[in-house]
């Protein structure tokens, strides 16, 4: 298992995953990653996801993360203005919603970084804001490829639900559905295996991933 810690081959000494040489004496433990191969990284996380995002921590240049964040933190609002509108609950504020997305996020930093300090690990705010932005990749490409295909099919009942898009095509709603629930787990998974690497903790790991994703859709109002 791939964890953040790993041992120099010559003096054993433990460093984080982001170190090219050994703190204590100078070896070389990886090869340098200078930027993230972007749909090579995409194609890694599909096979070897551990790896993906242990390239993504390596990486020196962070290159499309944030957006990929952003873009995922936009498509969990669109699931969470859906929950809203079939349990009938109408927010008047969108920004009020957006912000309260940010409060989820901000207490996993906090959380990955207490940890870190107690148990005397460096990891830097950059290299865990990348790995959760690349985590975030499935529900950002949903947005950006599957989203176009659903306003193709089902209009603005897509936003306002106005008939309800599986009344009004109900087979490829609830295909596309189906699509958009297994982004969504795939997902979780990505952030509970980012989470493992950092803290080394399965229970843990799985309970973080959950809450992240459960208070960003459905706790915060």
């Amino acid at each position: 298992m791939i964890s953040y810690l790993s041992e120099c081959a010559i003096c054993n000494n433990k460093n984080e995953l982001f170190c090219l040489t050994c703190k204590n004496c100078g070896n070389i433990l990886h090869k340098k990653v200078s930027n993230i191969d972007f749909w090579n990284t995409i194609y890694k996380f599909l096979d070897e996801p551990k790896l993906a995002i242990t390239l993504v921590i390596q990486s020196e240049q962070k290159n499309f993360s944030t957006i990929l964040l952003l873009l995922g933190i936009l498509k969990l609002f669109f699931i969470k203005y859906y929950i809203m509108q079939v349990s009938e609950y109408h927010s008047n504020d969108i920004w009020l919603g957006l912000i309260s997305l940010a409060i989820p996020f901000f207490l996993y930093f906090i959380f990955i970084k207490l940890f870190s300090r107690a148990n005397s690990l460096i990891i830097r705010t950059r290299d865990l804001f990348a790995a959760l932005g690349y985590s975030f990749f499935p529900l950002s490409l949903s947005l950006f490829f599957l989203f176009p295909v659903e306003y193709s099919l089902f209009g603005k009942s897509l936003i306002y639900l106005n008939p309800s898009p599986f009344s009004l095509k109900p087979i490829p709603a609830c295909t596309l559905a189906f699509v958009e629930l297994i982004l969504l787990c795939l997902t979780i998974y990505y952030i509970y295996l980012e989470t493992l690497i950092f803290i080394n903790k399965k229970i843990i790991s799985i309970f973080i991933s959950l809450s992240l994703t459960l208070l960003s859709l459905i706790f915060i109002i």
